[in-house]
């Protein structure tokens, strides 16, 4: 009987040790360690890759899922600025080549009537630094899909007297580098910007301005210009000598539907 309870004491011993070695074997290891934050991306269909925010050197750092470097983008934010978030790390999201694309947003604060005021930047770049989208104001992003394809929404947030106004520009996303750069983000110049006595436009896309609409108004939301954008030269001047010091919105509204909205200050 004693042998048989020992037998019985080994064999139940084993078995638990048996046991605890698999439990080891299951429990949560540790595989890397990234500084600043990062995320787990799909890229493209079937490869994922880990990416960092590198606030220090403005740069995206994108790894590999056995988590060697795989590339680095260098971010171009602006001196004075602090690079807040990076999304959407994709090659397909926003056009159809091969690149690697993401969008980041950047922000600074000013004390404004003893209150610390944020303002916001956003850029969508290539891994080669290609700019497809520069937003003034930026400062959140998010994708929806609708019953015609993937849009990105862009929300500017712009600081008036004690709260923010709040615009959303939607974008339509897909096609080649060369058409998402056309369709993003329009070339426009806005010029002096602070104004004097005369502002001028001039928009080299001429998609936007045949038969385009421009319209401009304070803050209040009064408006102080609405009319058609010229069709053949696609430059436009007015007088601002009557106007009110302060800060405005340009928005223009081409005949397909794609806005350009741009901040414009009087001195």
């Amino acid at each position: 009987m004693a042998e048989k309870n020992k037998n019985m004491k080994t064999t139940l011993l084993s078995i638990l040790l048996i046991l605890a070695g698999l439990a080891l074997k299951s429990q949560i290891q540790l595989e890397q360690s990234y500084s600043f934050s990062g995320a787990l991306t799909k890229i493209d269909e079937g490869e994922y890759k880990y990416f960092v925010m590198d606030v220090p050197l403005k740069e995206c750092r994108i790894y590999n899922e056995d988590h060697s470097l795989f590339k680095t983008v260098n971010l171009q934010v602006p001196s004075d600025y602090f690079l807040s978030d990076i999304k959407f790390v994709s090659r397909k999201i926003f056009n159809s080549d091969d690149n690697i694309e993401l969008l980041f947003i950047y922000y600074k604060t000013d004390l404004i009537n003893s209150e610390y005021v944020y303002t916001y930047g956003m850029k969508v770049v290539n891994e080669l630094g290609i700019e497809l989208l520069n937003l003034s104001d930026g400062g959140f992003a998010e994708l929806k899909t609708g019953s015609n394809g993937t849009k990105l929404l862009a929300y500017r947030y712009i600081w008036h007297d004690s709260y923010y106004l709040v615009y959303t520009n939607v974008y339509a996303l897909g096609g080649t580098t060369k058409s998402a750069a056309a369709q993003l983000q329009p070339s426009m110049k806005i010029y002096p910007n602070p104004a004097d006595e005369t502002l001028h436009v001039e928009l080299a896309d001429l998609s936007m301005h045949s038969g385009g609409q421009i319209t401009i108004h304070d803050m209040a939301g009064h408006q102080m210009i609405n009319q058609p954008f010229p069709s053949k030269t696609g430059q436009l001047s007015f007088g601002t000598e009557e106007w009110v010091p302060g800060t405005y919105i340009l928005n223009i509204v081409s005949n397909n539907g794609t806005r350009l909205s741009e901040k414009i200050e009087k001195r």
